[in-house]
């Protein structure tokens, strides 16, 4: 696996399967009386986590397959609006576990 600093992604080269969890704070959003992230894989969010609050702690996991050499893989807000992250270190955790 390789991570992109500068854009968040996450490159995997090798096929299978890969358990991905991850978690993300949030101060408040600018619009919506909610928060989504989700799991984005190679441009497309394949799953995603609904917070009913615009403050509080997200969580979600997905199991991705992949088959498509290299696959890029990111957390991303999925509300469609601008959301505010905690001020306290972490912000957000991602892990990726590659399941036989």
């Amino acid at each position: 696996m390789n991570y992109n600093n500068e854009t968040g992604a996450i490159e995997i080269h090798k096929q299978g399967n890969y358990l991905v969890d991850w978690d993300v704070i949030i101060e408040g959003s600018s619009e919506k009386p909610y928060i989504r992230f989700g799991i984005e894989v190679n441009g497309k969010v394949e799953s995603s986590s609904t917070l009913p609050l615009t403050v509080g702690q997200l969580n979600g996991q997905s199991l991705v397959h992949v088959d498509q050499i290299p696959t890029t893989i990111k957390l991303v807000n999925d509300t469609c609006e601008t959301v505010h992250f905690s001020c306290f270190a972490p912000i957000a955790n991602l892990r990726i576990v590659a399941v036989e």
